[in-house]
């Protein structure tokens, strides 16, 4: 199972640049507003030398990476919850997904020009963010309208709801963030609603290490708003992507010193959602798992079918540098370097998995 992400941002910032350098997904991009009309989806790896060394010490035959599903929207401008530019018709899309990742121009370019005429990612990122919220104020606004009479005659469920939902509407309206605990009853996570969603920006630069005068603000506007900021030359990346496998290495060396964005981009995205990673050794195939931290053993299992958790007898358990020790679960057993744990086990980062189930 993936987890997901949307990308948001104004026209001309680099989103299906961006989706393209992630994903090899093979968007349209344009120098031109709304160039992107159809949401478009992709899936990206998480970077995991620890998966690789697993899977190469076991013999694996296939290695397959923890991932996130990514999907690219058209870009927003002023007034898109009420229908200006392509309007709110892809705000639906992002509503289902686990996280937000907000795309700013950094760069400077006389060929693609900027919606508003200049570069400002702090402006851009304020526009994106209250197009978002106004859009999940006309969702709770009606939402609330519905329910209200109900709940001041006390009808159980409608009362529940309002007092979940009118703190959440009451902060959009005064401009502030929506309160985080709001997030943790059924009902608000079943509305998707976009300004409690986890938000991670970037910074489309025209170099991997390139800076200008606008990077400042933006880091600020990100501390402020405890928003993690990766810088991302997509350009380059997406450039990369279609280089021969043979010419990779040297334009890494040249225009990458520090890495790939997109690969600390993941990371990210990572850390934002709280994920943690077990893996599993099922014959020839070493696998990646992502997970929320805190989540039970039965639970880890159902995420890669249900049965695992429905029929759920009891864990096997070895950490993966045990298993690297050990080469796998034969020797780990024989060294009693692996565990027995009950459904109530919380899986930790790194755990190596062997599911028990019965009929």
């Amino acid at each position: 199972m993936s987890f997901t992400c949307g990308l948001v941002g104004l026209p001309n910032a680099g989103k299906s640049t961006l989706f393209n350098a992630l994903t090899g997904g093979g968007a349209e991009t344009a120098p031109r507003p709304f160039s992107t009309l159809e949401p478009k989806k992709g899936v990206v790896s998480l970077p995991d030398p620890r998966l690789v060394s697993l899977g190469r010490e076991v013999g694996a035959d296939r290695i397959v990476p923890a991932s996130l599903e990514v999907t690219d929207v058209a870009g927003l401008v002023k007034g898109a919850s009420e229908g200006e530019g392509l309007g709110n018709q892809f705000l639906g899309h992002l509503r289902p997904l686990d996280a937000i990742v907000h795309v700013v121009r950094l760069f400077e370019s006389d060929k693609v020009g900027h919606v508003y005429g200049t570069v400002d990612p702090v402006r851009d990122l304020e526009i994106v963010e209250l197009e978002l919220s106004l859009a999940d104020l006309d969702v709770l606004d009606r939402r609330i309208e519905k329910i209200e009479k109900p709940a001041q005659m006390r009808v159980k469920e409608a009362e529940r709801e309002f007092l979940a939902l009118s703190p959440i509407r009451d902060a959009l309206r005064a401009g502030t963030r929506a309160p985080t605990e709001a997030v943790a009853t059924d009902v608000v996570r079943g509305m998707g609603l976009l300004c409690l969603k986890r938000r991670v920006a970037v910074a489309n630069t025209a170099e991997e290490t390139s800076e200008n005068a606008l990077a400042a603000p933006l880091r600020s506007w990100s501390d402020g708003q405890a928003v993690p900021l990766v810088a991302v030359a997509a350009r380059l990346e997406e450039e990369l992507r279609e280089l021969p496998e043979d010419e990779r290495g040297a334009f890494l060396a040249e225009y990458f010193p520090r890495g790939l964005g997109t690969a600390r981009l993941v990371r990210a995205l990572f850390r934002t959602l709280d994920l943690i990673t077990f893996y599993t050794i099922d014959g020839g195939e070493t696998r990646a798992w992502p997970v929320p931290r805190g989540t039970k053993v039965a639970e880890a299992g159902g995420r890669i079918h249900t049965d695992f958790e429905r029929k759920f007898i009891r864990a096997e358990v070895a950490t993966a540098a045990v298993m690297l020790e050990c080469g796998g679960w034969p020797e780990a057993t024989k060294r009693g370097s692996a565990r027995t744990e009950g459904r109530e086990y919380v899986v930790q980062d790194g755990d190596v998995i062997h599911l028990r189930t019965g009929n």
